[in-house]
């Protein structure tokens, strides 16, 4: 989609997932310390790619990644034309103590530990992801062909890291630089994953940005059914065209 627009797209995997180097001794844990190791892999990458890039940036974040790409802009580390989140995790959905425990529980050098016990095995029907057959298929395939791609649940020190990085983003004026970027954030009805209340509220700092509701979206919107794909792919193009990209 992206190469149709005539985009040109660097795909690499976070510290701690996918292929990349596992930061824990159990390989499928999510863990990290801070947030700092991926906006600094972030910058890393782009400068790897050095002229190779085009000049003209537009950032496109899902999930995790919306948090870790809004810190490294909220910390003036990478500039961009503008900027579309699917889904991005700018809260997540745990209770209070729950949050003192895992501060608790890091502080005392237990954040190696898994957050939470493994849960059932995901399938198609009970999949909090998307409501498109054929591409939820795809992905479990791709992990199938590869089974180090996956990540299971996350660690407490990932727990701390989110929390600590998600306080920095919603501090006030913390986002003022960027109230006039050109920007689109898409918020799906069936969000089990992150929080859509923190979406929305972060979303208004974004003066010229536009939130987008994707009725009856999972977690990821665009593996969605060709529709829920298409409301955001619409609204996408025309962040380009504010945008004079």
């Amino acid at each position: 989609d992206l190469q149709a627009r005539g985009f040109a797209v660097v795909i690499f995997d976070w510290p701690g997932q996918g292929l990349s180097q596992r930061m824990h001794r159990n390989l499928g844990l999510g863990h990290v310390r801070t947030y700092g190791v991926y906006v600094d892999a972030l910058i890393r990458g782009m400068e790897k790619l050095g002229r190779r890039a085009p000049q003209k940036w537009v950032l496109f974040a899902h999930s995790m990644g919306g948090a870790i790409a809004l810190e490294a802009m909220r910390t003036k580390r990478i500039s961009v034309d503008a900027a579309a989140f699917s889904a991005p995790m700018w809260g997540i959905p745990i209770w209070f103590f729950q949050r003192w425990f895992a501060r608790f529980v890091r502080f005392f050098g237990f954040g190696g530990m898994a957050a939470r016990p493994p849960g059932p095995e995901e399938t198609f029907e009970n999949n909090q992801l998307t409501h498109d057959e054929r591409r939820w298929r795809l992905y479990r395939q791709l992990i199938e062909a590869e089974p180090k791609l996956a990540v299971g649940e996350p660690s407490i020190a990932w727990i701390v890291a989110s929390l600590n990085v998600l306080k920095e983003l919603f501090e006030p004026g913390a986002l003022d630089h960027l109230r006039n970027l050109p920007a689109l954030i898409g918020i799906a009805t069936e969000e089990t994953i992150v929080k859509k209340s923190a979406q929305r509220k972060l979303a208004r700092r974004f003066k010229a940005g536009k939130v987008l509701t994707v009725e009856g979206s999972g977690h990821e919107i665009l593996m969605e059914t060709d529709a829920r794909r298409d409301e955001f792919w619409k609204a996408f193009d025309e962040m380009l065209r504010k945008a004079k990209i």
